[in-house]
């Protein structure tokens, strides 16, 4: 397993989440959730410093996947879809190279930890963009790139309410936003 960070939140979800098959990471950097599935492929850009370690194997845009249409079973993206140009691309690709019934997982950070991304890409002389997702945003993007549902998880019932209730609050006070996307 190469660098980066493991979060035991996603941990937890990929493992509720995934049945089995062949997987496919978006944006993989150094492949830390690579153990928790049988057959894995994760890919990233050539220019990553993560194409010197070796844990990756293919290195494209994932806006043009090298890959077979309908050859995963599930798909995974982990605070990664937020910086990639074209977003809702990335989406539709991901959609063909899912077989049908597969299940793609969005990570993402909400507003406040962006803006710390920001402003330690600021610090660091790195001009990124970043997409930040209105509510109810990504799963719109999901839904119009084919997938039949793209429904929000929340981390537990208490963040389950206040997100049904006060949408916007909810998403300037945690961290992660997650949504599954069915195919």
């Amino acid at each position: 397993m190469g660098r980066g960070t493991r979060y035991p939140h996603v941990e937890q979800l990929l493992r509720t989440h995934y049945r089995g098959g062949r997987t496919l990471e978006i944006g993989a950097g150094g492949a830390v959730y690579r153990d928790l599935f049988e057959d894995y492929v994760g890919i990233d850009l050539p220019m990553t410093s993560y194409a010197e370690t070796g844990d990756l194997a293919v290195f494209c845009d994932s806006r043009a996947l090298p890959f077979r249409s309908e050859s995963f079973d599930f798909a995974f993206v982990v605070a990664a879809l937020y910086q990639m140009r074209e977003p809702d691309l990335v989406c539709q690709e991901v959609w063909r190279c899912l077989k049908d019934g597969g299940v793609f997982l969005v990570f993402d950070y909400t507003i406040p930890m962006k803006m710390e991304a920001i402003r330690k890409n600021l610090r660091q002389n790195i001009n990124r963009q970043f997409h930040f997702w209105g509510p109810g945003e990504l799963e719109t993007v999901l839904r119009y790139s084919g997938f039949r549902q793209a429904v929000r998880i929340e981390e537990n019932l208490k963040w389950t309410l206040l997100a049904r209730l006060l949408p916007n609050f909810v998403d300037r006070h945690r961290s992660w936003l997650v949504v599954k996307a069915d195919k």
